[in-house]
């Protein structure tokens, strides 16, 4: 039997409802609704998400968030080309489609005719040399976001000591790590392994090579996952075509700058590549800013269109579908490869060893030339960096 205040309660709930002509007020979380705008979703999309008309969803936010209802940035034909220049000259070989993700990036939405525009004005000759080139496409099927994580190490600096190491999530193509080293430790891809899952949660499976660079994340994953969900899949290269795939452009867009201006510098006799004092000079001054190309690249890979799956972004994919992997725990990869616990019984892992460079200097040496960095204008190129850090260095130590 209802209590009197429940009735009481019940009762005045209801009179407050018929008090109101018309259909009861629709509400939905405006704020998540604004997050969903934010990754670049429409409207349509927001109110399927919710279940409510388009018009409610405008209705909504034109009273919350007005702002997130501007398609288009406000900005000039002139910032615009000052912006576009500033990425080309960090990132030359990047095409239209990952300079418009390098503008998402930084939240900066703009009309695709306006960046052509720009791109055509600021860098000619590279669109005419990009148009020259075909990427071939696979047929590739993954069922949900966080299926598999593909992992992998690029070797392209490693004249230089430089290790880049990736992941690529195989159903939305988000990279949720990806960062330069100066070692190949397996401890040291653990560790971004790990800081990629307190982000985006656990991948079902992992997906490598058979560098012993990633033996503990293949640890990590039977310990999260147990060896009898066959959580790690070891195999060739040519089976992990989503990070081969990204690594070709990183090295399009990031490596061969660098590369190109290591290989300068040894030409002009001021880098000797053996030599462990110009190599602790190269790392101090180049791995923040190859290091700042990565993220700048990632974060425009990230919000990049993807023309097969309806122009959606890799963030966009990754969130909308996410809730799918709770459907798809059994499903079957296409090439199963070698299971990881058989090669770590084995024992016969092959890697790639760099050792880390150590500083020739003292702690108090290192803080000075902290100190003198900071002094360096901002204008100030690489080379000329590298030649103030490579004499401060030389004096110290003769």
């Amino acid at each position: 039997m209802t209590s009197p205040t429940q009735s009481e309660s019940s009762r005045f709930s209801f009179k407050n409802l018929m008090a109101v002509p018309g259909r009861p007020k629709v509400d939905f979380d405006t704020h998540h609704a604004r997050q969903m705008l934010d990754l670049g979703l429409s409207i349509t999309d927001v109110a399927h998400h919710f279940g409510v008309s388009r018009p409610t969803v405008y209705r909504s936010l034109r009273l919350s968030h007005p702002e997130a209802l501007k398609r288009f940035t406000d900005i000039s034909d002139e910032a615009l080309r000052v912006l576009v220049q500033e990425v080309n000259d960090s990132h030359p070989n990047a095409g239209e489609v990952y300079l418009m993700g390098h503008l998402r990036s930084r939240n900066i939405k703009v009309q695709r005719s306006r960046l052509r525009d720009a791109l055509h004005l600021v860098d000619p000759e590279g669109v005419e040399r990009r148009k020259r080139k075909t990427v071939t496409r696979r047929v590739y099927s993954v069922p949900c976001p966080n299926f598999l994580w593909h992992i992998d190490g690029t070797h392209k600096l490693i004249r230089w000591k430089f290790v880049i190491h990736a992941a690529i999530d195989g159903f939305s193509r988000l990279i949720p790590y990806l960062h330069c080293s100066t070692n190949n430790r397996s401890i040291t891809v653990l560790h971004l392994f790990e800081s990629a899952v307190q982000q985006y949660g656990f991948p079902l499976r992992v997906r490598s090579d058979h560098g012993g660079e990633n033996q503990k994340v293949w640890e990590a994953m039977i310990r999260e996952r147990g060896e009898e969900s066959r959580p790690v899949i070891v195999g060739s290269s040519v089976h992990n075509e989503r990070v081969e795939r990204l690594n070709y452009d990183i090295n399009q867009q990031v490596v061969s700058v660098f590369k190109q201006l290591f290989f300068d510098l040894e030409e002009e006799g001021i880098l000797d590549a053996d030599n462990s004092t110009d190599l602790f000079c190269l790392h101090y001054t180049f791995l923040p800013q190859i290091n700042q190309h990565l993220q700048e690249f990632r974060a425009a890979h990230n919000s990049h269109s993807i023309s097969t799956e309806r122009n959606r972004t890799p963030v966009q994919l990754f969130f909308q579908n996410h809730h799918l992997i709770q459907l798809h725990s059994n499903h079957e990869d296409p090439h199963p490869g070698i299971l990881a616990d058989e090669l770590l019984q084995r024992g016969d892992l092959r890697q790639v060893n760099v050792d880390s460079i150590g500083s020739p200097l003292s702690q108090q040496q290192l803080g000075t030339l902290d100190e003198l960095v900071q002094t360096f204008p901002l204008t100030m190129d690489s080379k000329a960096k590298y030649r103030r850090i490579s004499s401060f260095v030389a004096d110290q130590l003769f």
